[in-house]
């Protein structure tokens, strides 16, 4: 995933911050210190373009959902998919 940002933020994606169609991610959280909160900077508060293959995995993987975490696990509050769900992303 080649987008520049912080780890921080990747963790703290949501479904209902990304527009398909308009080709946009909102960034306006992170992840840090076991709390979602603001991002470190507010140049960092922005909207992306993903790259389109991350999109396209992203689009695969979303199926249903409309909100929530992109990588829920027990550490950032969501519930973590199993390693049947994985994306490997070397293989599509």
């Amino acid at each position: 995933m080649c987008t520049g940002m912080r780890v921080s933020e990747v963790l703290a994606l949501r479904w209902e911050h990304i527009d398909f169609g308009a080709g946009a991610m909102l960034v306006q959280q992170g992840f840090v210190n076991g709390r979602i909160g603001k991002v470190k900077t507010e140049a960092s508060n922005d909207y992306i373009p993903p790259d389109s293959g991350f999109a396209q995995i992203l689009l695969s993987w979303k199926g249903s959902k409309t909100n929530g975490l992109f990588f829920p696990s027990h550490v950032t509050g969501g519930v973590a998919l199993g390693r049947k769900n994985w994306i490997h992303i070397g293989s599509q």
